[in-house]
């Protein structure tokens, strides 16, 4: 299945001066899937980190400031 949204983030991934991605949504509607299939066809490697299947790597995003 085709999805347009993949024509966003190439889109995204060209510009110059892009700023960090968010991708929102609700639950069961192909946001993890989308980000696969665009890692999978841009990039060599792609980190997944899931706070859900592991609570504790939360920690180490937290700030000190």
């Amino acid at each position: 299945m085709y999805r347009f949204a993949l024509d966003d983030l190439k889109k995204w991934r060209s510009k110059s001066n892009r700023k960090p991605l968010v991708i929102r949504g609700a639950r069961q509607v192909g946001k993890t899937h989308l980000v696969r299939l665009f890692a999978k066809e841009m990039f060599k490697h792609l980190v997944e980190i899931n706070f859900e299947r592991d609570p504790g790597i939360a920690s180490l995003f937290k700030s000190n400031l």
